[in-house]
């Protein structure tokens, strides 16, 4: 489908991963959102959870796969052409029960 659709795609989905997670409560967004700097991945914090906590939780709980980065320390989402609006919102909704629940879970 070529390089300039699949990073089209893989930006309008990491767009909507930021738009999404600046708007939970408790979720901070870690990553840029300088159109010349953004890209596919998205870093996110959640209050009081530690990221590997928050990865081990996402994974266990939701089957949703991140990883932790430092600098700033959090968990990095990567959307690429194959991910679907779907898998985004699921990622947001889990984060925004995540941050609801708070750490350590109840």
């Amino acid at each position: 489908i070529g390089i300039r659709q699949i990073e089209r795609r893989a930006m309008s989905l990491a767009n909507l991963l930021r738009e999404r997670v600046a708007s939970i409560d408790g979720c901070a967004l870690l990553s840029t959102t300088s159109p010349e700097s953004a890209c596919g991945l998205v870093t996110v914090g959640v209050d009081g959870w530690p990221p590997a906590e928050l990865v081990t939780t996402l994974q266990e709980r939701f089957h949703i796969v991140g990883r932790t980065v430092r600098g700033p320390s959090g968990v990095r989402f990567s959307t690429h052409f194959f991910n679907t609006e779907r898998e985004v919102e699921q990622v947001a909704e889990a984060l925004a029960q995540l941050a609801a629940e708070g750490y350590p879970p109840q």
